[in-house]
């Protein structure tokens, strides 16, 4: 966070800075489920495709999703198993998986990042600390 930032959230009353964390959580929790919804990164580049299946990846992860926000933070993200397959598409990790003749076997995902904070979303979260300053309301 750039100082200029923590000075700019210096000038939120604790009211503000709820609706502000509230606001942001609504924001980045449906630019997630648009990402998964285009089968797009966060910066926009298609998803590599699946391997030997065809259709979306991740279906359903967006009715996954979770918001939590207190008074200094917000986070958007899963949780449980739903956190771990999530980590593993969104950084290409391995993982273990059933195959089709229902042997464990290590399979390498490519990153898919729709995860993440691009340019557009910086740029929209400072719109939302800056119009919540300047209303003087929560």
């Amino acid at each position: 966070m750039s100082l200029s930032l923590d000075n700019f959230l210096a000038g939120l009353s604790g009211q503000q800075l709820n609706a502000a964390n509230r606001e942001i959580g609504k924001y980045l929790n449906t630019r997630l489920k648009h990402r998964l919804a285009a089968q797009q990164t966060a910066d926009g580049a298609a998803f590599a495709p699946r391997r030997g299946k065809g259709g979306k990846m991740l279906k359903g992860f967006a009715n996954l999703t979770f918001t939590r926000i207190d008074p200094e933070s917000v986070a958007v993200g899963y949780n449980g198993r739903a956190a771990k397959l999530a980590r593993t598409h969104n950084l290409g990790l391995l993982d273990r998986i059933k195959s089709q003749s229902g042997a464990l076997v290590m399979a390498n995902y490519p990153a898919r990042q729709w995860a993440g904070i691009n340019a557009d979303d910086e740029a929209a979260i400072m719109q939302i600390l800056q119009k919540k300053m300047e209303s003087g309301n929560a």
